[in-house]
């Protein structure tokens, strides 16, 4: 049967995705599986071996990883010599340690765009094709912060500066554009931070993730969201409090939408950002204003089916 192990290994060494395809779908788990998990394991795709070790004739483990997000997991392979069947022992724990947290699965919702700009992006939905980059992105000269944004949204963005500051307000942008590598970088510091305190990988993933995305997950890679804040203040601290508090009254009028309002976590999947927003378009911002009791702006643009194929 050590034959049989092998045939795996050169399933992915050969990229002969059948068989290994096969075998996931053969297994059957215990208890049932999250519908994305169970879409995951039958497009795995980009894994290498790192490691191979075969027991014995009827056990072998895998080390994998994939490279596009520096993921690690290993999987113990079981073949049942008188059913003459694969079975994976710690599926559930391979799959959530590959690529899933960190964007490979690419999306959960079934749907393309060719233009993400509209996407529907939280915690838990990525964009379909994770590397995907908006053509258009400016420097943004206008205002202090040095960031760049599509140019869908750059003369929207202007004209809600000027207001600001006739307001009395000296805005800031303290993110803008992010590429799907350099949210991987700057989700991965948040992680080590939270490491740093004492809490392992595990933990600190899930810490993290409550206010950081994951890279393919965030709306700054879309180009059309900005991290907000006055001049005088220190980022994300109370003394943004009197701008953050113009912004949500007034934003909306210039096409830019709060994403994670308070009181929204279970829906977003992340704390309140009162400096979080995205550009959907004057229109679309007026429209969704009358929604914003009932539907987050994640759940709203998948409702309109803007922008998805």
């Amino acid at each position: 049967m050590q034959d049989e192990i092998r045939t795996i290994f050169d399933a992915i060494n050969n990229d002969d995705r059948e068989i290994l395809i096969q075998k996931f779908k053969d297994y059957k788990p215990e208890k049932e599986l999250p519908k994305n998990l169970r879409e995951f394991s039958i497009n795995i795709t980009n894994l290498d071996i790192k490691k191979e070790k075969i027991i014995d004739s009827s056990f072998a483990n895998l080390d994998l990883s994939m490279g596009a997000c520096k993921k690690d997991a290993s999987l113990r392979v079981y073949f049942d010599k008188k059913l003459e069947k694969f079975t994976f022992s710690n599926y559930e724990n391979f799959v959530d340690n590959l690529c899933l947290k960190s964007g490979i699965l690419g999306f959960i919702f079934g749907e393309s765009c060719e233009d993400c700009t509209f996407y529907p992006l939280d915690r838990y939905n990525s964009l379909p094709n994770v590397a995907w980059e908006p053509s258009d992105i400016v420097y943004v000269q206008e205002i202090p912060g040095g960031q760049s944004i599509s140019m869908k949204a750059y003369n929207d963005l202007i004209d809600m500066f000027r207001e600001a500051q006739k307001a009395g307000f000296s805005m800031m942008l303290n993110s803008g554009y992010r590429s799907y590598q350099t949210q991987y970088y700057v989700y991965e510091n948040w992680v080590k931070v939270e490491m740093s305190k004492g809490y392992t990988r595990s933990q600190a993933e899930a810490i993290a993730s409550q206010y950081s995305a994951r890279p393919g997950f965030s709306e700054h890679q879309l180009g059309t969201t900005v991290d907000i804040g006055a001049v005088s203040c220190s980022s994300f601290t109370n003394c943004n409090e009197s701008i953050w508090n113009w912004l949500r009254d007034n934003a909306y009028k210039f096409g830019f939408i709060m994403s994670y309002p308070p009181g929204t976590q279970n829906k977003t999947g992340y704390i309140h950002e009162p400096w979080h927003y995205r550009w959907i378009g004057r229109d679309l911002a007026s429209e969704y204003i009358l929604y914003k009791d009932q539907y987050v702006l994640g759940e709203w643009l998948k409702l309109k089916n803007v922008g998805i194929l």
